[in-house]
Parts: C-alpha cells; structure tokens; sequence
C-alpha cells in the first residue's frame, strides 16, 4: 500500500483519532521515510479496544501477547500509551519516530536494520541535539569503536548519558551556550581518554586512567 492506498483503508475502520495511534511502518510511510508498507498496525488501549471488539471480530496473533489480527492486512497493538508521545502528521496520530526506533533497538530484528539507519538519520538532521536513548547510544559506541573492552563501552555509554543530562538540565535552565560547550568539552575530553583503552585499567568498578 502507498500513503493514498493506506490512509484510505484506515479511513474505512471509522477510528476515532483521539483513541489510537498508527505504529510499525505506517509511521515511516506518513513520514515519507518509505513509499508503501504492507500491513496496517495500530496502538490502542485496552478500555477502547473493548469497545472495538462490539464491532470487529479479533483473532489473536501468535507474534506478541498484546497484538491483535483484525484482518490479513490490519493489525491491533492493545497497549496503553501517553499522549505526550504521540505526534500529528497530516491530521493523524502516529506514534514518535524516537519510540519506534527505540523499539527496533530493543527488538534487534535483522529486517529492521535498514530502517533504523534511516530513522537515526532522519532525526539526527532533524535534531543534532536530541536526547538518545540507552540503547542508541550503546549500538553508536558498538559502530564506532568494536574492538573497545565491553567494560569500557559501559563507562563511554554513562559518560554520554551524562553529557545528555547536563545539557537537557543547563537548557530546562535557559542557561547559555558557552555552558553547555564547555560541559561537552570536558566530557569529549574524557571520551578521548577511555577510547584510548591501552592506557586505562580497571578497579572496584571504575576505570582509572593512568597517568
């Protein structure tokens, strides 16, 4: 199904927009990240799913505990969601691009692995800033430095998340620029020390840089 092909076919269920979002491929499609998906999947709570099942015969799917088949081409996520996370895109709602990639990370599908580079890159032009997850930030590190020690990999994933929260808590502040450049200076600093895994060791759980 295309953008027009897959709206259309949603359409026809009749949904109300304030009760479900749209997941899985359906967001890249409305996002232009992709030309056509096969299925249309959906996230509903359980409170509306109930009322769903006076209209829809439902037969459960083997793939997770939660989800639903409504047809060969339509299936029903029951799962409840925040509204916080949910992003309009031309007038209907799709679950955030950043949830879905998180999803794919935790998933480890090998079919997903075109679709998160394409996902990555299109929030990173999006964003340069933006908050990384745990488990993007771990597959960066695996990408960018496969032979580091799995310990030092664990120190550089704090160490960026620290970078993540200094900046997320100097901006909820309206702090200014040189704040945060110099709090990313000294963190790429220490970045630049741990990569260098020869000159460092371990001990009670630290790594210690030698000197």
């Amino acid at each position: 199904m295309n953008k027009e092909e897959y709206l259309k076919n949603l359409d026809s269920l009749n949904l109300d927009k304030n009760r479900y979002c749209i997941i899985s491929g359906g967001i890249m499609l409305l996002y232009g990240l992709k030309e056509s998906t096969e299925d249309i999947d959906i996230k509903v709570k359980p409170d509306y799913f109930e009322e769903l099942k006076e209209r829809f015969e439902f037969k459960k799917s083997p793939k997770y505990p939660y989800l639903y088949e409504l047809s060969d081409t339509v299936e029903v996520a029951v799962l409840d969601f925040d509204l916080e996370d949910i992003e309009i895109v031309d007038g209907y709602p799709v679950e955030s691009l950043e949830l879905q990639l998180t999803w794919m990370l935790e998933h480890k599908r090998k079919k997903d692995k075109e679709k998160i580079k394409i996902i990555r890159d299109f929030l990173n032009k999006r964003n340069p800033h933006r908050a990384k997850s745990p488990e993007e930030i771990n597959m960066e590190i695996d990408e960018n430095h496969p032979n580091m020690k799995p310990s030092l990999k664990a120190s550089l994933a704090l160490m960026e998340l620290s970078l993540q929260n200094s900046r997320a808590y100097s901006e909820s502040l309206a702090d200014t620029e040189e704040y945060i450049r110099k709090h990313e200076e000294l963190f790429e600093a220490q970045a630049d020390a741990i990569y260098k895994a020869g000159v460092s060791y371990e001990k009670g759980g630290h790594v210690f840089i030698k000197k």
